[in-house]
């Protein structure tokens, strides 16, 4: 055991599964034990009864830290070492519009070595903390979140209710109200692509989500569905709660992989696409239903270039990736 306190009316134990464990290469698994003070705590191998468990696998840190809800926030524990004297602490990661993250830090004294305190309604996900040069990362261990973060399902209903599933993951990973996220299906059509069948060759049907927040920073989400199948059988086969890079707009294309070593490229509201792969290029009619078949590069997508174009020849959007490879990496800036 490394903590035991009375917090906010609940008994609160932490503990770690090798509290020796001294190389910081392998994974130690911390947990923590939430119920009401005077509760038998079970021995080894008995059921848990009314205790509540939270576990968080990470490598040892220098510090450690227990988010879980209370009301409509998060109380926060930060464990580390006695003589330390603050912690810094930041709750929300802010996609600003230049592609970068951005984060606004409190520091808050710590007493023996604890620190216990409120965080925004984003649970632990977004949550980062340092402690001088020892630690800076996420929270070790979630406990009840404030928001429903994971698992989510694109795809286990239809129409808006994609829309507000995909507004809630973007509010809940990055903190923003659900109010001020604005979204709407872009596209919605039966779509030749192959990531996403199920062998069948059934036709699949595309459903785009765009949500923007506040600062004007998108967010693109996408689900695949077989038809035919019953509603509710669907699941997430793609989309991201990550910023998409400042040089993508909402008329960019979406390209997928189509059948028999094509690309599909989805363009709501395009005329015409214009494709540059290697030494090939072309260009290719978008049908009625907004998408074109064009030939896979060979060096792959990162060879390829999109541009679409509107009937009166006018550039509607240009094909880029979609996210910058910074924020790809550490989407919620939880590293240094």
């Amino acid at each position: 055991m490394l903590f035991a306190d009375v917090h906010d009316g609940k008994a609160i134990i932490i503990s770690a599964n090798d509290q020796f464990q001294t190389d910081p290469e392998d994974a130690v698994k911390f947990s923590a034990f939430v119920g009401d003070p005077g509760t038998p705590f079970p021995a080894d191998g008995e059921d848990l009864g009314t205790w509540e468990v939270y576990d968080g696998v990470r490598p040892t840190p220098a510090a450690i830290a227990f988010a879980g809800a209370a009301d409509a926030r998060s109380d926060l524990l930060v464990l580390a070492a006695p003589g330390t004297s603050s912690v810094d602490i930041s709750t929300m990661a802010i996609p600003a519009p230049d592609g970068t993250i951005q984060r606004q830090w409190q520091t808050l004294p710590m007493a023996d070595g604890v620190s216990w305190s409120r965080t925004a309604d984003t649970g632990g996900e977004t949550v980062r903390f340092r402690v001088g040069t020892a630690y800076d990362g996420p929270v070790t261990i979630e406990g009840k979140l404030t928001r429903e973060v994971t698992p989510f399902c694109m795809g286990c209903a239809t129409g808006e209710d994609d829309v507000v599933t995909f507004r809630q993951r973007v509010a809940s990973a990055y903190g923003y109200e659900l109010e001020s996220l604005q979204g709407q299906i872009t596209y919605n059509e039966t779509v030749p692509v192959v990531d996403f069948q199920d062998g069948t060759g059934n036709a699949t049907r595309i459903t785009v989500v765009d949500v923007v927040e506040p600062g004007g920073r998108h967010f693109r989400g996408y689900v695949a569905r077989t038809e035919g199948k019953e509603q509710g059988t669907g699941s997430l086969s793609g989309g991201s709660a990550y910023p998409l890079s400042p040089k993508w707009n909402d008329k960019a294309p979406l390209v997928l992989a189509g059948e028999n070593n094509t690309q599909v490229v989805i363009a709501p509201g395009a005329a015409t696409i214009r494709w540059e792969a290697g030494g090939s290029h072309g260009t290719e009619q978008v049908n009625a239903k907004g998408y074109a078949v064009l030939p896979s590069p060979a060096a792959g997508l990162a060879d390829l270039r999109v541009l679409t174009y509107n009937a009166a020849g006018t550039t509607l959007g240009e094909y880029t990736e979609a996210i910058d490879g910074e924020v790809m990496g550490d989407p919620l800036d939880l590293q240094p």
